[in-house]
């Protein structure tokens, strides 16, 4: 899984109140396909927690520039120069640059406020290491650190802080989310049970296939189900 994955999963299909996977009306079956595009949805919502806490930075830098420095009225290159600068020493490098022109432009019209291909690029590089740095993060709290019951069983809970954080549609995703962090693991969650509290018990299997050529299957699989329903 990727962020641009993830992305173009949210742009092209559709999820329905009662988490059907459709596009054009047509409803994705394929319970594997279904599985990976629940996951990538899932952590697409953690992505966007993380980039909703990148606007409000933005958003202060904006409200020290024109406050702090008593600013106002000001030229909107001025402003994107000196919030971008404040930005750049914060993360290393000008990859919020999007994010600023976006807020920006919510303020006023002008030129200098056009996003080009170049900050997206550089917003979207961004976006994948969060991505993989979630993913890396959701497996070691979970799979890697679950704790042993008697038969091979294994236990863990996610955390209050984490469960209030969570989206609506995550707390339903995220079984499949863990289905495929642990494939992507090589492990195989038999018997996952995930009680109402979010303590979660499965059988843990050696998963022998080759993850990287299945996900390759079932992204070829989506991209045919979109194709063959793009003309209806």
């Amino acid at each position: 899984m990727t962020y641009k994955t993830a992305a173009k999963i949210m742009e092209t299909l559709k999820l329905d109140a009662d988490y059907n996977i459709t596009y054009n009306k047509a409803t994705l079956d394929d319970p594997m396909c279904k599985g990976y595009v629940y996951a990538n949805i899932y952590f697409y919502d953690e992505v966007q927690k993380e980039v909703k806490k990148l606007g409000s930075m933005v958003e202060k830098f904006y409200r020290e520039v024109t406050t702090d420095l008593g600013i106002t009225n000001a030229d909107p290159t001025k402003l994107l120069a000196d919030i971008s600068a404040r930005a750049s020493r914060t993360i290393g490098d000008d990859g919020l640059d999007m994010l600023i022109k976006e807020f920006l432009a919510q303020k006023s019209q002008h030129i200098s406020l056009m996003v080009d291909a170049r900050e997206r690029m550089k917003f979207a590089q961004i976006c994948e290491a969060i991505f993989m740095e979630l993913t890396a993060a959701f497996y070691q709290a979970t799979i890697q650190s679950a704790t042993d019951l008697e038969g091979g069983v294994k236990t863990f809970k996610f955390s209050p802080e984490y469960i209030a954080a969570m989206t609506e549609r995550q707390k339903v995703l995220v079984t499949p989310a863990l289905r495929m962090i642990g494939l992507e693991n090589n492990v195989r969650l038999q018997d996952l049970r995930i009680a109402k509290d979010f303590t979660v018990r499965y059988m843990p299997e050696l998963y022998t296939q080759s993850h990287a050529k299945q996900e390759e299957t079932m992204k070829d699989q989506i991209k045919t189900f979109i194709q063959t329903h793009s003309e209806e």
